[in-house]
């Protein structure tokens, strides 16, 4: 019988980002174990772009394209660089300015009880005495349905003492392609749409415990929907976030809306986990130096609600630094002053599902409203099911082309037509060019003067107009 492996394949969704004011890049810091019988294998992308391995001669890296783009365990197992190509490296100059992604693959025999293990970073020398950090953010969608919508601003409060500094960017998704990273200064210049966006902070210090660099906070201000100047778009309307103690799997949705023409009402449901409060955990007492230290509770940190307190007494967010990524908390207390915390953990972001449409009927008190029910229930075992739940309701205007729509022939006096949809007044063309008309959006009649026996046909766009939510209620069930 032959050999059977198990192969895994980690892609880097964050780069390294390389200071433009290295004077060299010195090879990189390896840690971890290739064990007899297993591999290991590297391969690198400079700012996301094609996959290079490294030829190495005299300690030198140079960057050279794999052959197979598309990656996979295979691929780089088969391509790549071994451990000990790139343990010998000792300068790699095309790193130097550049945001470095690295792909690894791993190897094991299918009977191994060790596996291979790799954590790698990369070294370089700065051309002053200069202490640099880089991080990147998760990335955030703007649209649920990667529709590119307007960016309106950004705003990133930071915060430096001494020789720190502090620089943030951001990088948008337009046309489904990533841009490259831009500052905040300059996105505000532009006119940008995108269907989600990334920030990065470089923080640059010289005397480490004296200065200090932090991003405070940052902020994407973008439209919900796209606007034009008859307000056509898809509004959003959410209820209130509830903890209903017990898990919930199934609902039921009653939305009682407006009877409008060229609209659509769809409903969606969140349903997740309650998050963990944690009031007044102890991180340490004081001793006047600066600290790290780990929160208790590092599973999926909210980064809201989190507050430090040195004997009791709320500190400013500025006096401290608070990561919801690793839970680590960097202050400086004074000697004996006891530190403590609260924060939330366990938190899941809304993920919102469809509600099936159930059955919709005429209101019996009011002959203008219509009552329309939804169904949900998770039945497959990825379906979202929770204790905490809300709901939103898409009111959604259609739009669409009507063109060359015969209305009649002319008579030489003015004549009036009911048009199928609501018109928007800039797109209308009348046929033939030589006639007259007059459109009342608020009836949506056309009034046409033509000469007698002339065919008159119009063209023109078209959308819903606006629909409004009179009640919702929403049952839910465990």
């Amino acid at each position: 019988m032959g050999t059977y492996y198990r192969k895994a394949l980690f892609v880097a969704n964050a780069g390294i980002q390389i200071s433009s004011e290295a004077s060299s890049v010195d090879g990189f810091e390896i840690e971890g174990t290739t064990p007899t019988g297993t591999d290991t294998r590297v391969v690198f992308s400079l700012d996301g772009t094609e996959w290079q391995k490294l030829v190495v001669s005299g300690g030198v890296g140079t960057l050279t394209p794999v052959t197979t783009q598309t990656i996979t365990a295979e691929s780089v197992l088969s391509e790549g660089n071994t451990i000990t190509d790139i343990d010998g490296v000792t300068s790699i100059p095309e790193f130097i300015g550049e945001t470095v992604y690295i792909a690894v693959a791993f190897q094991a025999d299918e009977e191994e009880t060790v596996v291979p293990k790799l954590k790698i970073g990369i070294k370089q020398t700065m051309g002053a005495d200069l202490y640099q950090k880089v991080d990147e953010s998760a990335v955030y969608s703007i649209s649920d349905d990667g529709t590119d919508l307007e960016v309106v601003s950004i705003m990133a409060n930071t915060a430096a003492t001494g020789a720190g500094t502090v620089n943030v960017e951001a990088r948008f998704k337009t046309g489904g392609t990533w841009g490259a990273y831009m500052s905040v200064e300059a996105a505000n210049k532009q006119k940008i749409t995108a269907s989600a966006f990334q920030l990065r902070a470089t923080y640059n210090v010289v005397t480490i415990g004296e200065d200090s660099a932090q991003v405070m906070n940052a902020t994407v201000v973008h439209r919900t929907n796209v606007v034009s100047n008859m307000t056509d778009g898809t509004a959003v309307c959410v209820t209130k976030t509830y903890d209903f103690g017990n898990t919930m799997t199934r609902a039921h949705l009653m939305v009682k809306h407006e009877t409008v023409p060229d609209t659509r009402i769809s409903a969606q449901i969140s349903l997740r986990r309650a998050p963990t409060n944690v009031t007044g955990e102890i991180l340490g007492v004081g001793d006047g130096t600066q600290k790290t230290v780990t929160l208790a509770h590092t599973e999926d940190l909210a980064s809201h609600g989190f507050a430090l307190y040195f004997d009791g007494k709320l500190q400013s967010s500025d006096l401290y630094s608070y990561s919801p990524n690793d839970g680590q908390v960097t202050f400086k207390a004074n000697n004996g002053v006891v530190v403590s915390a609260d924060y939330i953990y366990h938190w899941e972001d809304e993920h919102f599902v469809d509600f099936e449409r159930d059955t919709s009927y005429q209101d019996k008190e009011h002959p203008n409203l219509v009552d329309e029910q939804f169904d949900y229930s998770a039945t497959d075992p990825t379906d979202p099911v929770g204790s905490v739940g809300n709901v939103r309701v898409l009111l959604e205007q259609l739009s669409g082309t009507e063109e060359n729509v015969s209305l009649g022939v002319g008579t030489g006096a003015a004549q009036a037509f009911k048009l199928d949809h609501h018109a928007k007044r800039d797109t209308i063309t009348v046929s033939p060019a030589t006639a007259s008309w007059y459109y009342d959006d608020n009836n949506d009649i056309l009034q046409v003067i033509s000469s007698e026996g002339e065919a008159i046909s119009v063209t023109y766009d078209w959308i819903g107009r606006s629909v409004s939510v009179d009640s919702i209620v929403c049952i839910f069930n465990e």
